[in-house]
């Protein structure tokens, strides 16, 4: 509403193709001002233009350091589908956004030689309230395809604000454990009547019990997908010979 002016100037004299003032009063840091201008050529005034706005930060305070939210530190991420999350950085300067977050993913906690590291922009605007996060799966994040199986893995994240000053990396050790373990076929026991029983040491979800009649052959699905850990079958009288294998996602 401009109804506490701080500075004004009756007549500038006008430019070629612009025309600028500078403020005679000096400004408080880290606050909002608005402004407005308006024309005359010496007889009658235009109306005055949409008023605008501009910020004062003199010395550009990095955002503040990025706060994990999860994984809990040594959780298992089963698959590339495995979230990391954290709660949203914010800077102190008026009027400045973190714009920018960076993650890096390492099998040593110095971070001598991330397998990830990879930079990407932030929700605009950034999301607000006491329990509100922002996740990234990690096929999300460039390199990801290089993290092995059963594994364990530090990450860490920062923030960047749009005078592209970055907040300290987290820290305190974050990990986790990427994949779980392929099943280890314990017995493949051929019953009286015929069936096939399997049992395997890893109980999880989507096993899947294959066939091929030979090791360069394509796989031939017998069962599946599976929530347990055993399974009998009766076997296909066309398939005599050939091989079978437990196959876990």
């Amino acid at each position: 509403g401009l109804s506490n002016l701080l500075a004004q100037v009756p007549a500038v004299a006008s430019g070629v193709e612009r025309t600028s003032w500078q403020v005679d009063v000096n400004l408080n840091n880290n606050a909002q001002y608005w402004w407005r201008c308006r024309a005359s050529d010496g007889s009658n005034t235009g109306p005055w233009m949409a008023t605008a706005t501009f910020y004062i930060n003199e010395t550009n305070t990095p955002p503040a350091t990025v706060l994990i939210a999860g994984p809990p530190k040594g959780a298992t991420l089963r698959t590339a589908s495995g979230i990391l999350s954290w709660y949203p950085s914010t800077d102190a300067d008026a009027g400045d956004v973190v714009d920018t977050y960076h993650i890096q993913i390492d099998d040593d906690a110095d971070f001598a030689s991330p397998l990830v590291d990879t930079q990407f922009a932030g929700p605009n605007p950034a999301p607000t309230g006491e329990y509100v996060t922002i996740s990234r799966p990690l096929y999300t994040l460039s390199g990801y395809d290089a993290l092995g199986m059963i594994s364990n893995y530090y990450w860490r994240i920062r923030a960047r604000d749009s005078r592209f000053s970055w907040s300290a990396w987290t820290a305190g050790g974050h990990w986790f454990i990427y994949g779980v373990p392929p099943p280890n076929a314990a017995s493949m026991v051929r019953n009286a009547n015929g069936t096939i029983t399997f049992s395997w040491d890893v109980g999880t979800e989507n096993w899947y019990i294959q066939w091929t009649p030979s090791l360069t052959g394509g796989w031939q699905t017998v069962a599946g997908p599976l929530g347990v850990n055993n399974w009998t079958f009766t076997p296909n009288p066309a398939q005599t010979s050939g091989f079978y294998r437990i196959m876990g996602e």
